[in-house]
């Protein structure tokens, strides 16, 4: 799993990752899927590029689940959902999965319950100046 900040651009889309859930289930692949994203609308959206962003990171989260969690995402209530889907999130994104564990985790356990955008300006700035001493141990070791 690599980084990249591409969550910032989809949302949580639990709808429509449970019905990207039930149609792998049902044994269609991501170009079956595909196909009919636009022509029934399936994601109830108004362009057919925002479908196939929808099919994409949808199907990006769930097909990384095991099958029986897939079943149990497309069938439970509405709350355990939202459950399963946020760790098919953490499952797919790094960044979000080390913030959660860094960040709010350190926070729960100091009985805090609520993230503020501090936190998340911290937790960048502290990602990024990793970044930047990783490259700068690069250009030592191999020069400029």
């Amino acid at each position: 799993m690599e980084y990249s900040a591409g969550l910032t651009s989809k949302l949580f889309w639990l709808q429509e990752s449970r019905k990207t859930a039930s149609y792998i289930l049902e044994g269609l692949s991501k170009a079956d899927i595909r196909k009919i994203a636009w022509e029934e609308n399936i994601y109830q959206v108004k362009a057919e590029y925002r479908a196939y962003e929808v099919l994409n990171g949808t199907y990006r989260r769930v097909s990384a689940l095991p099958e029986a969690v897939l079943q149990t995402f497309i069938t439970c209530d509405v709350e355990t959902a939202k459950i399963l889907n946020l760790i098919a999130i953490l499952m797919d994104s790094r960044l979000f999965f080390e913030f959660l564990h860094e960040i709010y985790a350190e926070k729960i356990r100091l009985g805090e319950k609520e993230i503020t955008d501090r936190d998340l300006n911290v937790f960048l700035q502290i990602r990024q100046c990793r970044v930047m001493w990783l490259l700068a141990g690069r250009i030592l070791q191999y020069g400029s």
